[in-house]
């Protein structure tokens, strides 16, 4: 019975730390993807709707992008990356 009690309370604090996760997608396939893992994870699911910085000589080349609130994420390109 003591062991039936102390899994019970594992599996309480396993769904209390589910809560505080969330799974972010992005739009373009990873919605789909996004969905799958949350369900199977038991954890919620949000969309994230950045706007690509595109490469200023290649406009499908991704260098950062920027999010709704106006924060950002860039990618650091060597010589040897682009070229």
């Amino acid at each position: 019975m003591a062991q039936n009690t102390e899994s019970t309370k594992e599996e309480d604090k396993q769904d209390e730390d589910n809560k505080s996760i969330i799974i972010l997608a992005i739009l373009c396939g990873g919605i789909a993807i996004g969905d799958i893992i949350a369900l199977e994870l038991g954890v919620k699911l949000d969309v994230v709707v950045p706007q690509k910085i595109s490469a200023h000589f290649d406009r499908e080349l991704a260098m950062g992008a920027i999010m709704p609130n106006s924060s950002y994420f860039s990618f650091l390109f060597t010589d040897k990356m682009i070229g």
